[in-house]
């Protein structure tokens, strides 16, 4: 798939734009990437705790203590 005329921008000439740019882009990754793994994280958390919770109610009700003598 051919890119279309003009779908990138140059880069700029000078120093302070251009660090300026790539800050922005390093700093939009890394935004990314903690997205990410805070979803994933999120996600595991959310799947245990149904586990969890289908675990306790499959144990309901819970058994009668023995009463003390």
């Amino acid at each position: 798939m051919a890119m279309a005329a003009g779908s990138t921008q140059a880069l700029p000439t000078d120093p302070l734009q251009l660090k300026r740019r790539l800050l922005l882009q390093g700093g939009g990754f890394a935004l990314l990437l903690l997205l990410s793994f805070s979803g994933t994280l999120y996600w595991g958390i959310a799947v245990q705790r149904g586990e969890d919770q289908r675990t306790e109610l499959a144990s309901w009700p819970p058994r009668p203590r023995p009463s003390c003598p």
